[in-house]
């Protein structure tokens, strides 16, 4: 699974905001090393990741997968987990 936002330019990135009232998994288990579970919002140029935010009761990450938000080269990007 693989749920994301990318933006390219300067621009503000696109919010990924998720709720569930039981539960959240991110497993990172593939057949392929090189595919894995992620989560993540992300900016290619000056501009701001978009904010990323998580609402449920219980949330599990496992098995190489990944959470994040990122900018290159610089700037930011928030993760809010609220349980």
């Amino acid at each position: 699974m693989k749920c994301c936002t990318k933006t390219l330019g300067t621009e503000l990135g696109e919010a990924l905001s998720i709720n569930a009232s039981d539960f959240i998994q991110v497993n990172g288990e593939s057949a392929n090393p090189q595919d894995f579970s992620r989560l993540t919002t992300r900016t290619e140029d000056s501009g701001d990741a978009g904010n990323l935010t998580i609402t449920t009761s219980k949330f599990i990450v496992q098995k190489r997968a990944q959470v994040s938000t990122g900018t290159r080269p610089r700037s930011t990007g928030k993760i809010r987990l609220t349980l």
